[in-house]
This record gives C-alpha cells, structure tokens and sequence, in this order.
C-alpha cells in the first residue's frame, strides 16, 4: 500500500475547494480582502495538518462548500439555474452526505427555505424572495439527493452507531452548558500558532457580527446551514474539535471579510486611520501563516505512518489470524494498514479467546481501551505482552477456561 497515494486524495480535494473559494471569493470581497481571506484559508496549520491523515473532512468540506455558496447563489437568479449548475449542486450534496451523515443538513437547510417561503412575510423578511422557479429547483436539488443517498444506502449500509438513539441516552443540561461555552472558543484553533491567538479571536468577533447583521437577508442560506451545524454539534453529547467545524472556516472568514469591509462606513471619521491600521495588522498575519505552513514542512512524520506503527502492523499481520479481532482506538487505520478485524470498544467483555488489544503509549487510557485502568487490566486479567516498542502495547488475552474477564 502506498499510503502518499491515499494522502494524495485528501490534497486533490483541498486543492478543489481552494480553486472554487479563489473564484467564489473573488466575486464577491474586495481585491486586498478577497488575497487575505484566500491566504489564511491555504495556509492555516489545522487544515494542512489535516491533509496528513486519512480522514473524510476535508473531502467533506469540498463538497459542503461547493453546495452551499451554489443553493445561496441560484436563489438570486429570476430564471432557471443552468442543468450542470443544478447537477453539480445535487452531486456535492450527495457527496456530503456519503462522507458524513451531518452532510443531511444541506437538503434540510434547503427544505426549510422552502417552508419558510411559503410564508409571504418570512419569505420577504428573510430575504430569499423564492420565486417559483427557484422553489422548484429546491425541491428538485431536495429530492433527487436524497433519494439518490436512500439508493446508495441501500448497497452501501454504512454500519454506524444507531446515532439519535444515542443522543436520546446521553444528552444532558451538563452536556448542553459544556458544548455550549467549548464551541464558543472552538474557532481560537483556527489561529493556533499566531501570537495572541485568543486576542485575535476575540478582535474578529465584532466584525463577523457586523458583517453577518448586514448581509443577514443576502446569505440566509449559508446562515441557516451555519445555524444548523452549531446546533447538530451543540447537542451531541461529546465536544468535538475544530475539524468538525471545517465547513465553516470559508464563511467564518467570508463574513469577517464582510465586517471589515463594512466597518470604515460606519465610522467615516477613522475610515483611513481604520483601514491602514488594519492592513498592516492583516499583512503580518498573511506573513505569520506562510511562515508557520513554511515550518509544517519539517514536522516529524505522521504517527499512522511511523516506523514504530509499521513495525506494529507487520507483527499484526504476521502474528493475528485473520479471525481474531484486534481492539484499537483508530480501528479503521488498523484495517487498513493490516487486513485485520479491528473494533473500538469500551466493553471489555467482548473480547474472545487469542483476541488483541493495542495501546497508545503515549495516550491517556481512556481513549485507548475505555475507561478501564491498563494496570488493573493487565494483573486482573488473562492477558500476556506479545509486543511492545517506543510507541506501542498489543496484549494477547489467552481465556485459560475462563468464561468471562469480569
């Protein structure tokens, strides 16, 4: 397995989401807005990181960006949209969709424009101003996607966890009030590696506010899927990264962009002050970005990838039948790279006679084997070292005619 090939996906789609902001931006931002916007979006450290792993958000955030500045923008067009525009836009949903099942907020987003426009005032208020044309369209970009997704689902279950059953058992006010002041600051990582990143932040705020009440009624769209998204996330029980919000950086920056743009009119007095003050500002941080992607390039290899990891998987294939499972914290990686069985689990007892499970030495135990103490595990428990390196723990568990680990 080449894995640099596998890498080169996740580089082919950034490269196509850079191309569609270049000229997405382009026709919309000032010309020393649209290079600003363009450059932190290319090189920001978590995006490029990204690009290393075997992931599906930044193949998630092609086809969600490409989506939802395309549904924004064929609400303004009177007349029917072009047929390839409409079978581009119903592809990227699907394509969302299939990477990540949050990828439903798309349609659900459009559907609730459709509902809302039913409603003279709302629609008025709002802004869509759907004609009949452009509902049409909606629902046509509406039904096709997802009943092209029903059919792929069909031949292609997905195997996921049963996810709202989920969320109904493990839902919380604590998990709410949690989520809610994470996700607040979520968006500080963005800048992670800039001097001052929770300052510059905050220093953002007031703009993207600014820029969001201006434009609220000519991109109410991406509002709502923006709205959406924060409150998909705000409910689930666990706090997730910035990496779950990549597709909402483009606008994250587009209506910041906005802000800035607006802000000298509003003051006309500190118009000039304003703007050279903010430019040179805005210019180190370009500098400060390429700077940081320029340094990335001498970071040390990815862990999936280390010699410590392909010693581990050459001892997985050569040691594990193929009938024996081995638990893990990233099972996918796991299978992947060996060919084995490979499930995450916090349920110790699921393990069966000759099964593995590998630990992270350098990871806290709870997200490598549950919640359980590896000591206790290791005393309490039938199990035996069958390899270990730098990096690296595989415990054979041998039942010696025990029933049961508990």
């Amino acid at each position: 397995m080449d894995f640099q090939w596998l890498k080169a996906i996740n580089v082919f789609f950034h490269g196509c989401t850079i191309l569609f902001l270049s000229y997405w931006f382009y026709r919309k931002l000032p010309i020393f807005l649209y290079f600003v916007c363009l450059i932190l979006f290319i090189f920001n450290t978590k995006l490029l990181y990204s690009l290393n792993d075997l992931i599906s958000d930044i193949v998630f955030l092609t086809f969600s960006t490409i989506a939802v500045c395309q549904l924004n923008d064929v609400k303004k067009c009177e007349a029917k949209a072009h047929w390839l525009t409409l079978l581009l836009i119903i592809f990227c949903c699907l394509g969302a969709m299939i990477c990540r099942r949050n990828g439903i907020l798309i349609p659900l987003a459009l559907l609730a424009c459709l509902i809302i426009s039913l409603n003279s005032k709302l629609n008025t208020c709002t802004g869509l101003n759907l004609t009949k044309n452009t509902r049409l369209q909606y629902f046509s970009i509406v039904f096709t996607s997802c009943s092209l997704f029903w059919i792929y689902s069909m031949f292609f279950p997905n195997g996921d966890e049963p996810h709202v059953e989920y969320l109904k058992e493990n839902l919380s006010v604590e998990s709410l009030n949690s989520n809610f002041w994470h996700y607040s600051f979520v968006m500080v990582d963005f800048f992670k590696g800039y001097p001052g990143s929770k300052f510059l932040y905050g220093m953002s705020l007031p703009f993207l506010f600014l820029g969001l009440s201006v434009h609220f009624k000519k991109h109410f769209f991406i509002l709502l899927y923006g709205f959406f998204t924060i409150v998909l996330f705000w409910l689930w029980p666990y706090e997730q990264g910035l990496r779950f919000f990549y597709p909402l950086i483009p606008f994250y920056l587009y209506f910041v962009a906005l802000g800035i743009k607006e802000f000298p009119q509003k003051l006309h007095a500190f118009s000039n002050l304003f703007s050279q003050g903010f430019s040179i500002l805005l210019i180190i941080l370009v500098m400060n970005s390429i700077k940081i992607s320029y340094s990335y390039r001498k970071e040390s290899e990815s862990n999936a990838t280390s010699s410590c990891a392909n010693e581990m998987y050459e001892f997985v294939k050569d040691h594990v039948p193929k009938v024996n499972k081995v638990f893990f914290w990233k099972p996918r990686v796991l299978h992947l790279f060996t060919g084995r069985i490979s499930i995450a689990s916090d349920e110790i007892f699921q393990l069966q006679n000759k099964d593995r499970v590998c630990i992270i030495k350098s990871q806290d135990v709870r997200y490598s084997f549950g919640k359980r103490n590896i000591e206790n595990l290791i005393v309490d428990s039938p199990f035996e070292i069958e390899f270990e390196n730098s990096e690296f723990l595989i415990f054979c568990f041998n039942r010696n005619g025990r029933d049961s680990l508990l």
